[in-house]
């Protein structure tokens, strides 16, 4: 196994370990934030974009772990995805204040994916 599968295989499981929280109890992504599920447009838009486009990430990532030809377009994927979520929770770091610690697990999982990924596409 390759250390660019490796990644990717890693990623993946995060992927659906939020992916499906986020799908099927979006509850647990929301609450440790302070809020809670209130109307079914917030339900919907936490289960697309926590559950539905976090299971897709995962997919795409495992093809990359599996398909050798696939490693760096997956790679390049969890660079702008995992560096595209930090730039916006670094912003909103300055901007809002420290988040609490929930979030700031999300960030160094997020974190790790982009310098692993940007370190693999560059070697």
């Amino acid at each position: 196994m390759t250390l660019p599968s490796v990644v990717l295989g890693v990623a993946a499981l995060v992927f659906v370990a939020v992916g499906v929280q986020g799908l099927f109890m979006p509850g647990r992504i929301v609450e440790p934030l302070g809020a809670r599920i209130a109307s079914p447009s917030f339900a919907n838009e936490i289960r697309a974009n926590y559950g539905g486009m976090r299971l897709a990430m995962a997919a795409l990532l495992g093809i990359g772990a599996w398909r050798t030809s696939m490693a760096m377009p997956a790679l390049a994927l969890l660079l702008g995805f995992t560096g595209g979520l930090c730039v916006g929770r670094a912003w909103s770091w300055l901007r809002d204040g420290a988040p609490n610690g929930f979030v700031r697990i999300f960030f160094a999982l997020e974190a790790v994916g982009a310098i692993a990924a940007g370190a693999l596409l560059a070697r």
